[in-house]
């Protein structure tokens, strides 16, 4: 069973007895955000030490990890189904924990340590006043995401009659807009070595010159990922996947590694696997793991 049986049970967040307490929690992360901001402030105009922009820094970390960890674990006891795949938790990693929380400790390394990758340990004003903003982003986020206001919209949507008669809810693939893509995408990487610009082993001059025109290579050659993404979807939609839908998947995902490989960038070689892990996820409610015999 895929995962649309249970979606009209689960796709609508529910309202549970600890709203009033996560209510409670979002109003003293903004109030301690900007304490935290207006001592910092205080303690720049009267030249006093009450705290400092490397503490001021750690302190908008935590708070934002913390706030964020409460929220997921609110979340998870709500919502488990496809908990990983919700765009508020996918958000709250990629936008928030690892550009924002994981990534600071940079900053409290010693100097010697982080000099090779040309960054310097020194917390800013400026740095503590974006902090501030991104806690108080992550918490609107949060506030629209279990808003009423969403879900009506999301609701309108599914009952729209342009979307319906434009996009299908099945799983199988159209072969010949699956076959467009992969031919775009390799006419594109395959124009990039050509031209030197193709991952690591691209020249920076001609980079530079190419810089115009460039972003559009990378568009054409993300509709490969797109084309792993509906087959991998038409190969675990059904319980027992058909033998050419296997064999299909494993073409496009060797085509996509081993470009990446090409490209030298560990994240080009990794993607295509977490693609895949991902559309698994959505369809059994499990990322993939190897069966014991």
């Amino acid at each position: 069973m895929n995962s649309y049986a249970a979606s009209a049970t689960v796709f609508v967040p529910s309202s549970t007895d600890k709203g009033m307490l996560i209510a409670g929690l979002r109003a003293l992360v903004v109030f301690l955000a900007l304490l935290m901001y207006a001592v910092l402030s205080a303690d720049l105009s009267t030249n006093s030490h009450w705290i400092t922009n490397s503490q001021g820094l750690a302190a908008f970390t935590l708070l934002l990890l913390g706030y964020l960890y409460v929220e997921a674990r609110n979340l998870w006891t709500r919502e488990p189904h496809l908990f990983w795949m919700n765009p508020v938790i996918l958000a709250s990693l990629f936008t928030f924990v690892l550009a924002f929380g994981v990534t600071n400790v940079l900053f409290f390394m010693p100097e010697d340590m982080v000099a090779p990758v040309g960054i310097q340990p020194i917390a800013t004003r400026w740095m503590n006043q974006l902090m501030l903003l991104v806690v108080l982003g992550a918490c609107a986020m949060w506030i629209g995401y279990t808003s009423g206001v969403g879900r009506g919209m999301g609701q309108r949507l599914q009952r729209s009659r342009v979307l319906r008669r434009w996009m299908t809810t099945s799983y199988r693939v159209n072969r010949p807009a699956l076959y467009v893509c992969l031919a775009i995408s390799l006419i594109a990487r395959l124009a990039e070595i050509k031209l030197g610009i193709y991952g690591y082993s691209g020249n920076h001059d001609r980079l530079i010159a190419a810089a115009a025109y460039t972003q559009y290579f990378y568009l054409a050659e993300s509709l490969g990922e797109l084309a792993l993404v509906g087959v991998a979807l038409q190969c675990f939609a059904p319980a027992h996947p058909a033998l050419p839908d296997r064999i299909l998947l494993w073409l496009v995902l060797g085509y996509e590694v081993a470009f990446g490989f090409l490209s030298g960038m560990k994240s080009q070689v990794g993607m295509p696997f977490i693609i895949v892990g991902f559309v698994y996820y959505s369809q059994r409610n499990r990322f993939p793991r190897r069966r014991h015999r």
